[in-house]
């Protein structure tokens, strides 16, 4: 999977949101899989074309629907469905910007700050934060202490 996984606690709130799944919507079926790896999509990008043909990076076509083209295959209608669908459910903000290049609107698609959600540290590296931390205390009480200010009893 190239993209960081969604929290459970936040996908079964985000699944609880639609009453019925799969349900067909404009030829294409609504399905978790197809809501859970949008959501993922967005949060790393945070917000994206809806078309690839919209824009170009390093002469590539670039969008949400060729993102999750790649996950499930031919159809690119998905992207702006998947948007409209997840726009009702209070997940998503689509809006409209100019194309400066061709000069006619374009549909942004953009994860809304309350679904989105960062890496979280491995196992390994919680570890080593609370090491450091211990560390760093142990430096300060140190410190406090050559100034004065800690007595060796209050620790």
């Amino acid at each position: 999977m190239k993209y960081k996984r969604m929290p459970n606690k936040m996908k079964k709130e985000i699944l609880s949101k639609f009453e019925k799944l799969p349900y067909p919507k404009r030829g294409i079926q609504i399905n978790e899989k197809l809501i859970i790896i949008t959501i993922e999509i967005l949060n790393k990008y945070k917000q994206l074309p809806q078309n690839c043909r919209q824009v170009k990076t390093e002469n590539k076509p670039f969008g949400l629907d060729k993102l999750i083209n790649e996950e499930f295959g031919d159809d690119l209608r998905r992207a702006n469905i998947i948007s409209d669908e997840l726009q009702k459910k209070g997940i998503v903000e689509v809006i409209e910007i100019m194309n400066e290049e061709t000069g006619k609107l374009r549909k942004i698609t953009r994860l809304l700050k309350d679904w989105q959600w960062k890496k979280y540290p491995r196992k390994n590296d919680r570890r080593n934060i609370i090491k450091i931390k211990k560390l760093l205390q142990n430096i300060l009480t140190q410190r406090r202490r050559e100034r004065g200010v800690v007595s060796k009893h209050s620790v």
